[in-house]
């Protein structure tokens, strides 16, 4: 195993839930895309985010994309609370996400989060352009409460 600075963040944050019943970390994903076809961002490590059973997650973050010909860029900032009961995932209210800044020629990207049941996960999925190598990355932050 790599050890890189995300593995030591979710190291750092799995012993401060366990000692504390209460955790704060930020956490990346990436992911590339060449149409319009949604694709799930994964963390680095190529994991999904997952939502322990008994835990509720407050979630910020801010999705930034790029156009790897032209440049255009694309970012969304969203806020979600996000709970697992039971083995039961779901989202607690209704997802904030706002396009806050755009060119106009990426207008028709896409981003949408959700609850993951099957996979006790947060699930964020994107959506390019055909032809266009789209690059995506994440930064997330969550407070949890075990």
């Amino acid at each position: 195993m790599t050890v890189t600075k995300e593995s030591i963040v979710d190291i750092v944050a799995d012993l401060a839930a366990v000692s504390a019943n209460v955790n704060q970390v930020s956490v990346y994903f990436a992911t590339s895309t060449t149409d319009t076809t949604l694709t799930e961002m994964l963390k680095l490590d190529s994991t999904r985010f997952v939502i322990s059973t008994g835990s509720c997650r407050r979630v910020s973050g801010v999705i930034v994309a790029r156009d790897t010909s032209t440049g255009a860029c694309h970012e969304w900032e969203f806020s979600v609370l996000i709970k697992n009961v039971g083995g039961t995932t779901s989202i607690v209210g209704d997802p904030l996400v706002s396009d806050t800044f755009y060119d106009s020629a990426t207008s028709t990207w896409t981003f949408d989060i959700s609850a993951d049941d099957t996979n006790d996960a947060l699930a964020m999925t994107v959506g390019g352009e055909t032809g266009k190598t789209i690059h995506w990355a994440a930064n997330l932050s969550y407070t949890e409460v075990l």
